[in-house]
């Protein structure tokens, strides 16, 4: 079959061109009317299906069979590229070249939906920022429905969580002028912070001062006698899944407490010696094979008192939850009956 129309030759030429692209993308059928000439037919063809990229016209050529042909157009490498590879211009050409990018992040049947603590308040701000004014202390809160507790009331909590505690890290400084005959710690460890798990109790409300029972030979203790200050770690991280039998949504959303200050040695004219024995064992039975006193001890103990000087507290989310220094006076003020009518995340009222 010849095809004798220069126009229908050129449309033939560029649809194999487009190959498969030409049955997606080539719009409906149309007609062009009002060219003056096949080559302007050509033209306004070419430039419907390549927006952007001039026609270079095309020459014709007289067959075997005295025929006119149209010849193919040449051009130069960077604008046949152009031609095979269309670049999608537009929202709609870039968001339909990519329909899964977007799903991902406007719909997904499995997404895990937000924990109610993260979901905004429906009087909620949008965002943290400083009245207009300019008034320094004064800032729009996320969650203005939900009130962060005050300094005393979260020192209220504080004091629970030392009274529910049983054991924390306890943390002191080695010495700067370390030696290291036998089995002392080695001389680079000198003045280096060491911090490890040790029992606690309550033991001497309402100071707010933890009862520890040192042995003499421990790190903690030796450091402390060669004049090291000591800091205390608590958390409700390992409380909360002993009284709820599971993990929380964020262990970082619950509260820890770190005193610092130093030990201190209990003398018995302080405390009832019998008193500190009957509170300690309560919490640590395995702790009456190293009481002070007892001949078949390992090791030599004593009691000893942390003396809180300063007490950091970390409630949660700082969103929700106070975070920031305690005033050392109203640690030390606060009651027995205070904090037994407070309540940590997953105690029951």
């Amino acid at each position: 079959m010849k095809i004798s129309s220069p126009w229908t030759l050129a449309a033939v030429q560029l649809l194999a061109a487009l190959g498969p692209r030409a049955a997606v993308c080539a719009p409906a059928p149309f007609a062009v009317t009002g060219m003056g000439s096949e080559h302007d037919k050509a033209a306004a063809l070419f430039e419907i299906h390549h927006p952007g990229i001039k026609y270079h016209g095309q020459g014709q050529g007289q067959g075997e069979d005295g025929q006119k042909k149209m010849m193919a157009p040449s051009y130069d490498e960077e604008t046949l590229y152009k031609i095979h590879h269309p670049v999608p211009t537009g929202p709609e050409s870039s968001a339909s070249s990519h329909p899964g990018i977007e799903t991902l992040f406007t719909h997904h049947p499995y997404a895990i939906p937000n924990h109610p603590l993260s979901e905004e308040s429906e009087s909620g701000e949008q965002e943290g920022t400083e009245e207009e004014d300019g008034e320094k202390g004064t800032y729009h809160h996320d969650f203005p429905t939900m009130s962060i507790p005050s300094r005393y009331y979260s020192t209220v909590l504080g004091r629970r969580l030392l009274a529910l505690s049983s054991h924390g890290v306890l943390t002191s400084v080695f010495p700067s002028n370390l030696s290291a005959p036998g089995h002392g710690p080695p001389e680079n460890v000198a003045d280096t912070p060491i911090g490890l798990p040790e029992y606690i109790a309550s033991c001497e409300e309402p100071s707010g001062n933890p009862t520890i029972l040192s042995l003499k030979i421990s790190t903690a203790t030796r450091n402390a006698a060669a004049g090291s200050n000591v800091s205390l770690s608590l958390s409700w991280w390992d409380e909360y899944i002993h009284l709820t039998g599971k993990s929380p949504w964020a262990l970082a959303n619950l509260p820890r407490l770190s005193l610092t200050g130093y030990l201190e040695e209990i003398d018995d004219d302080d405390t009832d010696p019998k008193a500190l024995e009957t509170c300690f064992v309560q919490k640590h039975r395995d702790s009456v094979m190293w009481l002070p006193g007892r001949k078949w001890a390992a090791h030599e103990s004593i009691w000893t008192r942390l003396v809180v000087t300063q007490a950091y507290w970390i409630g949660g989310f700082g969103d929700r939850n106070y975070i920031g220094w305690f005033d050392p006076e109203e640690w030390r003020s606060v009651k027995k009956d205070q904090w037994e009518a407070v309540r940590l995340p997953g105690e029951k009222a």
